[in-house]
């Protein structure tokens, strides 16, 4: 939906068939696949297939965690990525092969694992850009999914746990579980036991809960089960059953602003319900990290399996789930009330729902707004002392002026000239720059600066060259290096930027100099053509990333406020 805030949110549904489930047997004919995305507000639900390949198979979708513009596509031929919200697609560099679930790492979003069919797991360091192969062949399943006959093995879910980064979790449909504790670089199967059936292993999803290290769920195709100690002592997750025997439990999510929050798509139908059993699915909500669990009311009992539930982590409050015939929920209000829409395809077993993702992004309208914004009014936008989050509510203006490139070239780094700047498509910027009242004491932990700039560009492109290009690269190549007055770069550190509705990237910048450490932290966001800059400097070495978000968020709604004509 497009609002006066500039915003529109994006909802991507996948398309896929069954392919064969038994090794060396020929499965169902696959349909025509495909990707569809409605933006909210809009009636009609459009292909967004342009540079997939034929009869997309598209099983898997991951929006990238710092910039909601760019979307990757697990498909029957590799991992795609669109940089324009699915307008169009290329392949990236990318095993050939059936892909099947993808993730990012949270604590380094260039990090990212793509689970394919055969039980392959590949692994990117560039963001997508290329992957490699992990190696995944000395895997023992459970002997009831091989003997007497061999079940396919689909890395079906992938997550990460933030508190111990090197431990990566594979669900494997009609598999079992597998772990990885060096990052990817070696696996093995964590759920053998004494199964009489496939039903347990039969893995649908995994889910690391970030509200207490180690804390792991999976979900099968009767039940979900619970791990506190990073996959062993694995304990039942009771929930209402929907058939004799089970619920058929397809997809999991953590809410991405808050752990506690958990939602669980189940139904009645398939896998090992009685047969005769009629096809039905529900959303469940947790709101104690899974503890206990509520059955939401979504104005009817969905008419097929709930297969699939995306949140929008840029507007959490957006919850949406979809069953396995492509009829799409949607709360505004964090589940507490829906509304219906259906992607317009006829749905088989060959061509049906797979993945759904939604993210809010900043619309067409407030990129166009941003090339009506001169350097006149960049002052209106760098925040004020009544803009600043509380705990520098008692803080004072410093500094404020417009920064040209003569000026930021004069207090850069060593080399930096204004005509590498212009050349670079910046024009101009205004910064606002607060310190503590004359009484605060310099002691350890002491903010002792908080400042928000915001540059002026020729065009959006040459803000997101500039992050990467001039931000991220001269900071990081710097280190070791003097910045003047005595100080010295110790360390740089990607740190995550969220919430913010357009590409970001953070850093964390540790300075050595005669009166000991400092510690800066500093958020880069996009706004059309504008680039926001959010600053917090620290004594001693400290994370100021939440305070530095927070910081910039207040940014981004000032610049959208000031570029849309409502301030």
């Amino acid at each position: 939906m497009t609002t006066v805030n500039g915003h529109q949110t994006n909802i991507y549904v996948g398309l896929a068939g069954e392919s064969a489930l038994v090794v060396g047997v020929e499965g169902t004919p696959l349909g025509e696949g495909g990707l569809y995305r409605l933006t909210e507000g809009d009636s009609k639900w459009v292909a967004a297939e342009n540079g997939l390949p034929a009869d997309p198979q598209v099983r898997a979708l991951l929006v990238h965690p710092n910039n909601p513009s760019t979307v990757f596509a697990g498909t029957q031929d590799g991992v795609y990525r669109s940089d324009d919200c699915g307008d169009t697609w290329s392949r990236t560099d990318t095993m050939s092969g059936e892909v099947w679930s993808m993730t990012a790492h949270p604590n380094d979003s260039s990090i990212m694992f793509a689970g394919y069919d055969q039980g392959r797991v590949c692994r990117s360091d560039d963001g997508g850009n290329s992957w490699r192969q992990l190696n995944t062949k000395g895997l023992v399943h459970p002997n009831i999914t091989m003997n007497p006959t061999e079940i396919v093995k689909r890395v079906i879910g992938l997550s990460v746990d933030p508190a111990h980064p090197d431990d990566i979790y594979g669900a494997i449909e009609v598999g079992g579980l597998i772990a990885s504790r060096d990052g990817g670089e070696t696996w093995s199967c964590i759920t053998d036991g004494h199964y009489t059936r496939m039903g347990p292993v039969d893995l649908h999803g995994v889910q690391v809960n970030a509200s207490s290290p180690g804390l792991v769920y999976i979900i099968t195709q009767l039940a979900m089960f619970r791990s506190r100690h990073r996959g062993t002592d694995w304990e039942f997750v009771p929930i209402d059953e929907m058939f004799e025997g089970g619920s058929y439990c397809r997809d999991l999510v953590v809410a991405p602003h808050d752990p506690s929050i958990m939602y669980l798509a189940a139904g009645a139908g398939g896998g090992s319900a009685p047969a005769g059993t009629v096809d039905a699915g529900v959303l469940v909500r947790s709101t104690d990290a899974g503890e206990t669990w509520e059955r939401l009311d979504l104005g009817e009992v969905a008419p097929a399996r709930m297969f699939q539930i995306a949140i929008d982590r840029n507007s959490p409050d957006n919850v949406y789930c979809c069953d396995r015939d492509g009829h799409v929920y949607c709360s505004g209000d964090a589940g507490n009330n829906w509304s219906r829409t259906d992607v317009p395809v006829e749905m088989t077993r060959g061509r049906h729902v797979y993945p759904m993702v939604a993210v809010t992004v900043q619309s067409e309208a407030l990129w166009k707004a941003t090339y009506r914004i001169g350097e006149a009014d960049l002052e209106y936008m760098a925040l004020g002392e009544g803009d600043l989050p509380d705990q520098m509510r008692s803080y004072q203006l410093a500094r404020s002026g417009v920064l040209d490139n003569d000026e930021l070239a004069e207090n850069g780094f060593a080399g930096s000239t204004a005509e590498r700047f212009r050349t670079a498509g910046r024009i101009s910027g205004f910064m606002r720059e607060f310190v503590p009242t004359s009484d605060a004491t310099p002691a350890d932990g002491l903010n002792f600066v908080g400042a928000t700039v915001v540059h002026l560009f020729e065009n959006p492109e040459q803000v997101s060259g500039w992050m990467s290009d001039i931000f991220l690269k001269d900071f990081e190549e710097n280190v070791g290096q003097s910045v003047g007055s005595g100080q010295q770069i110790v360390a740089v550190n990607r740190v995550q930027a969220s919430g913010l509705y357009d590409e970001a990237v953070g850093l964390q910048v540790l300075q050595g100099g005669p009166a000991g450490l400092l510690s800066s932290t500093v958020i880069d966001f996009r706004v059309g053509r504008l680039l926001g800059v959010a600053f917090v400097g620290a004594v001693g070495e400290h994370d100021r990333t939440e305070l530095a978000t927070n910081l910039a968020l207040s940014l981004e709604r000032r610049i959208v406020q000031v570029a849309l004509g409502s301030l």
